[in-house]
């Protein structure tokens, strides 16, 4: 946890003193943090550590909640010269709404010890995650327009 900590804080040190636009730097140490929010929760489902999923799934929801719950603090926080910008922000806002949900599956899946096997609860919470995973890449794929590893 300690090392977690500090490497979120080493890396929001490396942004900050990194010469990207106020709007740029925004929405890039959001979605590090909810990478490292991702990292936190895959962490705990590889260790089988229930605690730390809970409190993953706490800090994913807020952070989700917190930064992509308004279009328009959405829209303030996207480059001025991207195109389709309100499109895009709808995207970030659908995303944060199936993260919220697939963490919501991923506590009843937990929560439902005595009604399904466990294969069964560990394939739903999974695919819960993946879809968490998949929403974040479906926003930041259209999202962010600048720095694609893959080019088109």
């Amino acid at each position: 946890m300690k090392k977690t900590i500090l490497m979120t804080g080493l890396l929001a040190l490396a942004l900050a003193t990194s010469n990207l636009g106020a709007a740029d730097f925004d929405l890039k140490a959001n979605m590090e943090k909810l990478d490292a929010d991702l990292g936190s929760l895959q962490r705990g489902f590889m260790t089988s550590n229930k605690k730390a999923v809970e409190v993953s799934l706490d800090r994913l929801i807020k952070d989700a909640d917190a930064l992509f719950n308004n279009r328009e603090q959405i829209l303030s926080m996207l480059p001025k010269d991207m195109e389709n910008k309100k499109h895009k922000a709808n995207i970030a806002f659908d995303s944060s709404r199936i993260m919220k949900n697939s963490a919501e599956e991923i506590r009843q899946a937990i929560a439902d010890k005595g009604k399904f096997s466990v294969r069964k609860r560990q394939a739903r919470a999974q695919a819960a995650y993946l879809e968490i995973v998949n929403a974040c890449f479906r926003c930041h794929n259209l999202a962010r327009d600048k720095g694609q590893i893959l080019e088109k």
